[in-house]
């Protein structure tokens, strides 16, 4: 198998307690080999530090393991992790791939969520600060998007029922229940949306790879193709996309014997022409 020359992935959501990964060393198999890894978002919770010890101390953990791959790894913010990066999307092959979490597609950020209404306040508020001349760029609404997550890390997940706590599991559970359509509507719309995105803001942009939903597949929609890298939480799992041999491969990424690595290519995608020049 060739190495490819970048590698995408997200959504590890490390030290949160649906996270598959309980061990950082686990994911070694993914990052090694790669001229270049980017971590789209959600890799941790950084909103809630001074709140949740557990999370703080992920954060640490974190940031220890990926030193040693800081020259060749980008990191890109998600509604989690709002904070970590300045960088909250990439266009990479000279514009026909844009790399982003996929949170700016939703006005609440996460229709589904505990924070949704938290963070409607937060974006409205946030919005009328803003000439209104600016709303429509993309990066306004992205830069507001992640403002409107980070505007919620006075509030803690644990007090208000959130996903921590024992009782906030339980909670949290029966919230996603009551909301499964919410969840169902957004897996649905979400590759229309990232299509639309893409048509609305970055017109040579013919791949859209995204997380966020966590619900992973690769969609043709008018024209452009939408790829979901999933999430490294149950159900679904997790997908990783490889720039190599001049096009993308979608991957599964499988756990065996206490490590992630990569499984079956899914998907091959040629956008165009092929992917040789320089990716940034």
């Amino acid at each position: 198998m060739s190495h490819p020359r970048l590698r995408i992935l997200s959504d590890l959501h490390y030290a949160e307690p649906a996270s598959r990964i309980s061990d950082l060393r686990s994911l070694r198999p993914l990052l090694d080999g790669p001229e270049a890894l980017i971590f789209n978002g959600d890799s941790l919770d950084t909103r809630f530090l001074e709140t949740e010890p557990a999370m703080a101390a992920g954060r640490e953990a974190f940031l220890e393991f990926i030193a040693p791959y800081r020259e060749r790894l980008t990191l890109l913010t998600g509604n989690h992790d709002p904070d970590i990066s300045p960088h909250h999307h990439l266009e990479l092959a000279g514009g026909r791939v844009l790399v982003t979490h996929g949170d700016v597609l939703f006005p609440s950020v996460a229709p589904w969520g505990w924070e949704a209404p938290h963070v409607i306040v937060a974006r409205d508020r946030r919005l009328a600060e803003i000439a209104p001349e600016e709303h429509d760029r993309f990066e306004t609404q992205l830069a507001v998007c992640k403002h409107a997550s980070y505007a919620t890390r006075h509030l803690s997940p644990s007090a208000l029922g959130g996903p921590t706590s024992t009782r906030g599991r339980i909670l949290h559970l029966f919230s996603r229940v009551r909301r499964a359509d919410q969840i169902l509507t957004a897996w649905m719309r979400a590759p229309g949306l990232a299509a639309g995105l893409a048509e609305r803001h970055r017109p040579s942009a013919e791949v859209v790879i995204f997380g966020h939903t966590h619900f992973p597949g690769v969609w043709r929609r008018g024209g452009r193709y939408a790829i979901n890298t999933g999430a490294f939480t149950p159900p679904f799992g997790a997908r990783v996309v490889d720039f190599v041999n001049g096009g993308l491969e979608v991957r599964r990424v499988v756990h065996r014997g206490g490590e992630f690595r990569v499984g079956a290519v899914v998907a091959t995608l040629r956008p165009g022409h092929e992917l040789a020049g320089p990716i940034f």
